[in-house]
């Protein structure tokens, strides 16, 4: 490959050079004009302005290079230091120099007229800069990103009106990076990425993925949210900025890949979308409430705490203490389970639970022991872990325990029985009686039938099938990068290295000249230009 300096054999006149940098300002303007500010456009202006009124009157009285070649270098490089810093440049690119030199335009623009040079020195532009670039095309390359080169191709000329919008330029092979590149093995990683990079634009590139009308992407970019689910600012994000209608869209979408066998069993996404609702917390706190309410009737209950565990909870207590807590209990339980109680949004979302449990159950009676046991477990226990303190003590800690165990058991077959050993268990003495009896339990399948409508429900509310294939991480590691190369507002690099890419970004300048003109004939004989330019 022959370097540049072969190139630049020759000097042009100064008339010649003066048309040559005003051309390269026409089209810089041009440029300006479609991707750039007014206040940028009218510096450009002011520059060319300026070139024609200082350089000009030498011309006139000079057509000797070297007495015009300090005037014509300064305005040179103030023109290169513009174009630094209104357009993109690649670092090969130093100067506009191997423009200004070249035998066979030299040889062609003898004896032409002004507008005739003007027009042949555009062409010469288009040609010498393309020819360069391909000369030196490792070096004009971009650095590689996950974006590649899906960025926009922009030109210093406008298309005409009949012209075809630009399209991508797909991926040389050795271009093709994948998201592994970036060092990224689990989707959680890859968003804790996302947000450390810059924390609104990560949260503003996830919202715009759940509103994108098309069907297809929402319903991949809901499956990765949930395969990453672990990091938790995913459901916060989500929950701070989609309405609530948007949100039982979310929800309503994720219950159809929630197969029977585990249905919302899993630390998934649905319930961190709910208890991270700000309006949630008065909910959040009524039910520590009450169940707070519960700790001193425990408390006169002797549980035999060196030797605890879980299948033995030996214990000492009263008869009357016995029965004041289970009435406290039943209290409890009827309260915790009240839909009067729940917010509306919670109430909308549960009807949408229940039509989708009464779509997959086999029987009614399955459909409401599971309901019930997905309110306990996803609305319920929550809270235990939420208001847990690293201070309580070992007997806070298995009273905790036990009332989680006991508010559960509502919800298991009236059949199952534990092996629970010992000769008193505060499970099986205390609070079976409760939550085992036939009778309170119908009560409670009725409250929340008739306060959740759940009989209409069914009809208003059936879920569909899952239509899109369920997908594994690594598969959703690579869609993600797709989208993240696309939509994400920063441009990712590899080792997690980023750069601007906001709405107003530079336009490369080694693409300026797309559109390429006609190289000068060896016999001197003019060039049509594809437009003409104002020199003056």
């Amino acid at each position: 490959m022959k370097d540049l300096q072969e190139v630049i054999c020759m000097s042009l006149t100064p008339r010649h050079e003066y048309y040559l940098l005003l051309s390269i300002i026409e089209v810089g303007l041009n440029l300006a004009q479609q991707h750039c500010t007014p206040q940028d456009v009218t510096e450009l202006q002011a520059f060319k302005k300026l070139v024609s009124e200082n350089l000009l009157p030498k011309i006139q009285h000079s057509e000797e290079k070297q007495s015009f070649k300090h005037f014509i270098d300064e305005y040179k490089s103030s023109l290169f230091e513009l174009f630094s810093r209104l357009f993109q440049i690649s670092p090969a690119m130093k100067n506009f120099d191997f423009l200004f030199s070249d035998k066979k335009l030299n040889k062609s623009l003898k004896n032409k007229t002004a507008l005739e040079s003007g027009e042949l020195i555009q062409d010469h532009t288009n040609l010498k800069l393309k020819d360069y670039v391909k000369k030196r095309g490792e070096e004009f390359k971009e650095p590689i990103s996950p974006r590649g080169n899906h960025s926009r191709q922009h030109t210093f000329y406008k298309s005409p009106p009949t012209s075809p919008l630009p399209t991508r330029r797909p991926l040389p092979a050795h271009e093709k990076k994948t998201i592994e590149d970036k060092g990224f093995t689990t989707l959680g990683g890859y968003f804790e990425a996302l947000f450390s990079i810059d924390d609104e634009k990560a949260s503003k590139f996830i919202v715009d993925l759940v509103r994108k009308k098309d069907k297809h992407t929402f319903a991949q970019i809901l499956q990765i949210f949930n395969l990453a689910c672990k990091n938790r600012k995913i459901s916060q994000v989500l929950s701070e900025h989609l309405s609530e209608d948007e949100m039982l869209a979310v929800y309503s979408h994720l219950l159809k890949f929630e197969p029977l066998e585990t249905w919302c069993r899993s630390d998934n996404l649905l319930p961190q979308l709910f208890l991270a609702k700000q309006e949630q917390v008065a909910f959040k706190e009524s039910t520590w409430e009450q169940i707070s309410s519960l700790s001193p009737f425990i408390a006169r209950i002797n549980i035999d705490i060196e030797n605890y565990t879980t299948q033995q909870i030996d214990f000492q207590a009263e008869p009357e203490d016995i029965s004041n807590l289970q009435d406290q209990f039943r209290h409890v339980l009827q309260y915790l389970l009240s839909p009067d109680r729940f917010p509306p949004l919670m109430q909308r979302f549960l009807k949408l639970a229940y039509a989708d449990l009464a779509r997959k159950c086999p029987t009614p009676e399955e459909a409401m022991r599971m309901f019930l046991a997905f309110i306990l477990l996803r609305f319920i226990n929550p809270v235990f872990v939420e208001k847990a303190s690293p201070q309580d003590s070992q007997s806070q800690i298995i009273q905790r325990r036990i009332l989680t165990n006991a508010l559960q058991s509502i919800s298991s077959p009236s059949s199952c029985t534990e092996s629970l050993t010992g000769e008193r268990h505060v499970q099986r003495d205390i609070f079976y009686p409760v939550t085992k009896d036939e009778a309170f339990r119908r009560s409670i399948h009725h409250l929340l039938s008739t306060g959740l409508q759940l009989e209409n429900t069914i009809t208003e509310h059936g879920c569909s099938a899952q239509s899109e294939p369920e997908l594994s991480e690594d598969q959703g590691i690579l869609i993600l990068g797709k989208l993240v190369d696309e939509f994400f507002p920063l441009k990712l690099k590899n080792a997690r290295i980023v750069e601007s890419r906001s709405e107003d970004k530079k336009p490369n300048i080694q693409t300026f000249f797309e559109r390429m003109g006609t190289s000068p004939r060896d016999d001197g004989s003019p060039i049509s230009a594809s437009a003409s330019l104002s020199l003056v």
